[in-house]
């Protein structure tokens, strides 16, 4: 529903929704105002600050640290990651470090999860155990 709002939408029903309340919700924007029923709009609410603290998070992280947290969803040891940006293992392990700190993410399935949730990368392919 936020992309729903986002798209310029005044109200919104689900098909739930009793004919009264119907009623109310064409009322109400046709006067000119928004109409969410309460439930609705919650959940919607509930997601919109769900997504922009998940944007915060990310917009957090530098260029390289974006990398790193890719190369580490991906299965990627220090050493190949290394070894995949040219940089040293010790670099690495800062920036691992600082992924961490900052988006407050401690074990690698989370920041695997975090980075698929964010489609910085997808899950593995034929490996129904995996994201």
């Amino acid at each position: 529903m936020v992309r729903t709002i986002q798209a310029g939408a005044r109200g919104y029903l689900s098909k739930e929704a009793s004919p009264a309340e119907l009623v109310k919700a064409i009322e109400t924007v046709g006067a000119g105002d928004s109409f969410f029923a309460t439930e609705d709009a919650e959940k919607a609410l509930n997601q919109f600050v769900k997504s922009k603290q998940d944007e915060r998070s990310r917009e957090q992280l530098t260029r390289r640290e974006v990398q790193v947290l890719v190369a580490i969803a991906e299965g990627l040891g220090n050493k190949e990651t290394a070894s995949r940006l040219g940089i040293s293992i010790r670099t690495i392990e800062a920036h691992r470090g600082g992924v961490m700190r900052k988006l407050k993410i401690h074990t690698i399935a989370g920041l695997t999860k975090f980075a698929i949730t964010q489609g910085l990368t997808a899950p593995l392919e034929g490996n129904p155990g995996v994201l």
